[in-house]
């Protein structure tokens, strides 16, 4: 079978961002008229000291020992910003959409989408490079997870809910 590759399309304000912290100096993110500076130029009216924008989970990955979220902002420009939080039974990373985020996107499937491929490279490192990994069990929930986002990136809109059997819950 072919992997079929997502094009994603992105857009890029870094050059704008860096220098905006040039300007700023190392403790940028600290400094107020930095993060007005950064929301301004991605559309954002909301957000908190350190640049940090409010998102809503919009995509989980709940399978095993594997749980993954895409979180996503939309500014009133239209751009859309996006973070992950992937975890295992031994290790996970997380992060929030942020104003000094370089990379956005100009629509809510292609930051799903690049959360997705970001969520499954995150466990495709976790593969070949955690010495915790080499558990069976360990190894087959991260491959079950991958193979998840691969086949939900065959749809229109991703849906990374693992199925569950009648009255089974998600424990939410």
């Amino acid at each position: 079978m072919e992997e079929k590759m997502l094009e994603i399309k992105t857009i890029d304000m870094s050059t704008k961002l860096d220098q905006i912290r040039k300007k700023h100096g190392p403790r940028y993110f600290f400094a107020e008229d930095a993060s007005a500076e950064a929301a301004e130029l991605w559309g954002f009216q909301v957000y908190n000291d350190c640049g940090v924008v409010p998102s809503q989970v919009e995509k989980i990955v709940h399978l095993d020992s594997c749980q993954a979220e895409v979180r996503l902002a939309e500014s009133v420009k239209g751009f859309w910003l996006m973070s992950i939080s992937a975890h295992t039974s031994i290790s996970g990373i997380s992060s929030c959409p942020n104003v000094f985020d370089s990379v956005g996107f100009d629509s809510r499937e292609d930051a799903i989408n690049a959360g997705a491929e970001e969520i499954k490279a995150f466990y495709q490192r976790e593969l070949s490079t955690r010495p915790g990994a080499n558990s069976s069990s360990h190894q087959i929930a991260i491959k079950k997870a991958i193979k998840l986002i691969d086949q939900s990136q065959n749809q229109p809109l991703l849906d990374l809910f693992s199925p569950q059997p009648s009255g089974a819950s998600h424990g939410r």
